[in-house]
């Protein structure tokens, strides 16, 4: 199964299989590196891996234990044994996402 995080708060969490050597940009979940706001800013592309992965039961493992992911879908949500908070991006920062405002049918009022 295919599991998805996005970034939390200003947490970086290295991406899977990364090193950094001197001179490289580091790589983080669901961030990219930008230049003018010198920082890590979180991107609207969740990153995703195998649950059965080395790299999924480390992720799983964060986000369950340390809090330190959030899951990005419903499934993934479910895998990990969490409640699913729709999140929006924010500047750069995953929010929960306002309740939808219930729709009036026309007439009804």
């Amino acid at each position: 199964m295919k599991i998805s995080f996005f970034a939390k708060d200003n947490l970086l969490v290295a991406e899977p299989g990364t090193a950094t050597y001197a001179g490289q940009q580091a790589r983080y979940i669901n961030r990219v590196w930008d230049e003018k706001l010198h920082g890590f800013p979180a991107v609207d592309k969740p990153f995703t891996c195998d649950s059965d992965s080395d790299d999924g039961r480390r992720l799983s493992k964060l986000a369950r234990r340390d809090e330190s992911l959030l899951p990005a879908d419903v499934e993934t949500a479910a895998f990990l044994g969490v409640d699913f908070v729709p999140m929006r991006l924010s500047n750069g920062v995953w929010v929960a996402a306002p309740p939808a405002k219930a729709k009036t049918v026309k007439g009804s009022e």
